[in-house]
């Protein structure tokens, strides 16, 4: 019994202080890999969101009877403000290339011409 009184009191007053006191930066650090990959995939998924809005944008516009310089300005403002609405902000130039992608994979939009030589 005594010894048992020992043991609990050497693991409670300093083992399990010590223990503590070694693994507390190894949580520090997990803590912030965690932080880091929590914010690469939120990133991830905001880019994925984005280009889903510009292909539903594009998509909408197809059969509009406005001309190719409109609709790609009216496109790249149209993605900038839901991304806006849903609290990401998003930059002219992302926006063109958002919208510009999407018109290239859209089946939708028609294929340009090749010129001939």
């Amino acid at each position: 019994m005594k010894f048992f009184n020992y043991f609990i009191d050497w693991f409670v007053g300093g083992g399990f202080i010590v223990i503590l006191g070694a693994l507390s930066p190894l949580a520090g650090q997990l803590m912030q890999i965690k932080k880091e990959h929590a914010q690469t995939t939120q990133a991830k998924e905001a880019w994925t969101m984005a280009e889903r809005v510009a292909a539903t944008v594009v998509d909408s516009l197809v059969s509009s009877q406005a001309g190719g310089k409109e609709k790609f300005a009216k496109a790249t403002r149209t993605v900038q403000k839901i991304m806006d609405g849903v609290g990401y902000t998003v930059t002219d130039k992302v926006a063109q290339t958002l919208v510009q992608a999407a018109y290239n994979q859209s089946p939708l939009t028609p294929a340009p011409k090749k010129e001939e030589k």
